[in-house]
């Protein structure tokens, strides 16, 4: 029931004039960014309404959120069902479906049965037909049908296209239950048909597909199929001729070129996951399913290459930050002039947490973290060492081969989880490697048989005189499970004992053991409940089926807290 407020997308273009510098003059930056901020507002029939918490209307006044221009100007938004019925139908009515859709059944015929609905078409047939005869037709002039509801205009649009073909029909201006007829001339008929088509499909576009062709484009340019001709801004309405506007309109100078021709998009995202199921749940269905490797394959599929921007900074930079969350790691490592200065389109403040600034941060932070990649070259990988810094930022931007070369180094589709001890791997349909740093054998889960539920002072308590706060994280799983991760890598070796006493002291009606032997208990049922055990890749780095049910119910809580968030940023 909640929905998306804002999306904001910056698309990163290689500056030719950086390529092929002039004098010189200090170098241009090399990457031209144009930044999108998206106000999404539900259609009137989108099936979906508004919601707001307090406290996310607090949070979104004190950003500068615009309330007026999004109920007022807010563009709507539609998932894929609704989307593809919307398109099949325009299609059919102007004859301008696809080739590859031509085998798919078209709408079947109506057949009229009731005799009140029998006797009024053959009521307006008759009329019609003593209109075509007299001078009103002749002259070129216009029939205004009876008022009926939806089912009889279908049946009255097809039948019209039998009978008279020639005639050109649309909604009455005035009444939109009712129907005019024209009959005109070959040339104004097509004049006519060419103006209702253009006028429909804009129609279409605006008021009901919305973001759905953006998010569209989006998915088929990462995935190397997007082409301008064959997109939805063009697709369904090719046989319309372009506006007077379009015919007058010079053309634009392109100054953005590439000498390498892209196969694949990437898709950047800080800390993403939640902005990618938010995303698809307005885009693509608005329930996503609630198994886990459903739902990574549904993400895979649609965007095939993603980077998330935390997971370079954490899993892939040998380096230590104070802070990765995004404003903080741009200050720290974004280069000012290595790309272009924000410029939205819609004309708003760089501001953090303005979807658009957002979404221009973690670009500009993709390619500087790209340049520190360059740096680490692994002596052990060839194929990093014979790479310049261009060629490496091409081989993030633009790799298109199977497997996942770039994963563990690049973190090529890796998604940050957070609260968990595993990194998303989309690249993998069943399996999701341990975070970096995370030692199953120094990782304690908890659970107890206590009646009542545990609270985090219970937790601190048993650890006071063991390891300082600062060392540790706590994960919980439910009100009576938790998991401890050690978190100062040089001391939790000497640590380690001393923790799981603790634990077992401070919970005497308890289970305690590492995460590792968790794994193994959960393993073995699994194996005698099936005969073999589904086992995946575990071997200290990765998951088996059995453990994934921690994964599952963070999954979960994503997707109820999915429909609250009100600010994504890609």
């Amino acid at each position: 029931r909640y929905s998306i407020i804002q999306v904001g997308v910056t698309l990163f273009l290689e500056n030719s004039e950086a390529c092929h510098p002039q004098d010189s003059s200090p170098a241009p930056p090399a990457l031209i960014a144009k930044t999108y901020n998206f106000s999404l507002f539900p259609a009137p029939n989108g099936g979906r309404d508004v919601t707001l918490s307090p406290s996310a209307i607090s949070f979104l006044h004190a950003n500068g959120m615009d309330f007026t221009v999004w109920t007022s100007k807010g563009i709507p938004h539609s998932d894929q069902r609704r989307a593809e019925r919307a398109l099949r139908q325009y299609g059919e009515k102007y004859d301008v479906t696809p080739s590859s859709s031509s085998s798919q059944e078209r709408r079947r015929k109506v057949i009229v049965t009731r005799e009140n609905d029998v006797a009024f078409v053959e009521k307006v047939v008759e009329d019609v037909t003593k209109w075509m005869g007299g001078d009103e037709a002749t002259a070129g002039g216009s029939f205004l049908l009876p008022s009926c509801n939806r089912f009889l205009r279908r049946v009255l649009y097809e039948t019209f296209e039998e009978k008279f073909p020639d005639l050109v029909l649309q909604k009455s201006q005035d009444d939109n239950n009712r129907i005019e007829v024209f009959n005109l001339s070959a040339e104004e008929k097509k004049s006519k048909e060419d103006a209702n088509m253009r006028e429909e499909w804009e129609k279409l576009l605006t008021d009901t597909l919305g973001f759905y062709a953006i998010f569209k484009a989006l998915s088929e340019a990462n995935r190397g199929v997007f082409s301008l001709s064959n997109s939805l801004f063009h697709k369904y309405d090719t046989n319309a001729p372009p506006s007077p506007e379009q015919k007058e309109a010079p053309a634009k100078k392109q100054k953005i070129s590439c000498d390498k021709k892209q196969t694949r998009t990437p898709l950047i995202v800080h800390n993403g996951i939640m902005d990618i199921l938010f995303l698809l749940t307005h885009c693509h269905a608005h329930e996503l399913p609630t198994d886990w490797n459903e739902a990574k394959n549904i993400i895979h599929a649609t965007f095939p290459l993603i980077y998330d921007t935390k997971i370079m900074a954490t899993e892939c930079c040998s380096d230590t930050f104070d802070s990765t969350t995004l404003g903080d790691l741009y200050d720290a490592i974004v280069i000012q002039g290595a790309v272009e200065e924000y410029n939205s389109n819609g004309g708003d403040v760089g501001k953090a947490h303005n979807a658009g600034y957002d979404s221009y941060m973690t670009g500009c932070l993709f390619y500087c973290l790209g340049r520190r990649l360059l740096q680490i070259k692994p002596p052990d990988n060839d194929k990093m060492d014979q790479l310049d810094e261009k060629a490496f930022i091409d081989e993030l931007c633009y790799e298109a081969g199977g497997g996942d070369e770039g994963g563990g180094l690049w973190g090529r589709n890796r998604l940050y989880l957070m609260q968990t001890l595993f990194t998303i791997d989309l690249s993998s349909p069943k399996s999701d490697p341990y975070s970096r740093g995370v030692d199953p054998c120094m990782v304690y889960h908890v659970t107890t048989f206590d009646d009542k539920s545990i609270v985090t002072s219970d937790i601190l308590t048993a650890l006071d005189n063991v390891i300082p706060r600062e060392d540790y994280d706590i994960l919980w799983v439910n009100e009576n499970t938790f998991v401890i991760v050690m978190t100062n890598i040089p001391m939790r070796a000497e640590k380690a004992d001393a923790v799981m006493v603790g634990l077992k002291n401070g919970f005497k009606r308890s289970r305690v053991v590492t995460f590792e032997d968790h794994v193994k208990l959960l393993l073995s049922r699994t194996t005698d409940d099936s005969g073999a055990g589904d086992v995946l890749s575990y071997a200290g780095v990765g998951i088996v089926t059995a453990v994934t049910s921690l994964i599952t119910q963070f999954f979960n809580s994503i997707q109820k807290l999915s429909r609250k968030r009100k600010l994504i940023t890609l």
